[in-house]
C-alpha cells in the first residue's frame, strides 16, 4: 500500500514537472527590436495581405483582380502594434483558434473569413490561424487577446488604405 501511494506521489510530481516544463512562457523585449516583421493574411481566402518584411500590401478587390502595393508602417505604427502584442502577451496563447465543432455539432460559414498572423521578434516567431467560425469566440479569454492585436493591425491598414487613396473593392462577398 504504502509502495502504491509513493509511486502515485511520484507519478504526480513527474507530471507537474513535465507540463510546468512544457509550458514555459516566451519572453519577448518590451520595446520592438529592428528584427520585428509582421506578415498578416485576411479576409476571404486570406488575401488581404500586409508583409512587414518585404513592404507589401496586398489588397483582395473581390471582383477584379487582386491589387499590390508597396507599403512601409513607420516607426511609430510599428510601435503600436508592437506595444499591443506585448499588452495581450499573444506570444503566449495558443496557436489556433479553428475547431468549429463541439458536443452540439459543428458550425460553419460561407464565405468564411479567416486570419493567419505570423510575428517575429529576434529569433522568435509566433503563428497564430483563426477562423470567424471558431467555436469557443465568446468564451475564450486567448481569442479575445488575438482579436484585439489583430485588431489594432487592421485599424493601421484602413489608415494606410485611406493615406495612400487605395481603392476599395466594387463588390463584395455574400
Amino acid at each position: 500500500m504504502k509502495h502504491k501511494i509513493t509511486l502515485g506521489i511520484f507519478a504526480l510530481i513527474l507530471t507537474i514537472i513535465v507540463i510546468s516544463g512544457c509550458a514555459q512562457k516566451v519572453e519577448i523585449p518590451s520595446e520592438p527590436t529592428s528584427q520585428f516583421d509582421i506578415y498578416y493574411s485576411s479576409g476571404v481566402g486570406e488575401k488581404n495581405i500586409l508583409d512587414t518584411k518585404n513592404n507589401r500590401y496586398v489588397k483582395d478587390m473581390v471582383c477584379d483582380p487582386l491589387r499590390e502595393y508597396t507599403v512601409q508602417l513607420t516607426e511609430s505604427e510599428k510601435t503600436v502594434i508592437y506595444a499591443s502584442i506585448v499588452q495581450n502577451d499573444l506570444f503566449n496563447v495558443k496557436d489556433e483558434f479553428t475547431k468549429n465543432c463541439d458536443w452540439r455539432g459543428c458550425r460553419g460559414m460561407n464565405p468564411l473569413s479567416t486570419i493567419t498572423l505570423k510575428i517575429t521578434v529576434d529569433e522568435k516567431t509566433k503563428t497564430i490561424k483563426w477562423s470567424a467560425d471558431y467555436i469557443n469566440m465568446k468564451k475564450d479569454p486567448e481569442v479575445k487577446r488575438f482579436l484585439n492585436v489583430t485588431n489594432t493591425i487592421r485599424d493601421i491598414i484602413v489608415d494606410k488604405e485611406n493615406e495612400m487613396n487605395i481603392e476599395k473593392p466594387k463588390c463584395g462577398y455574400l
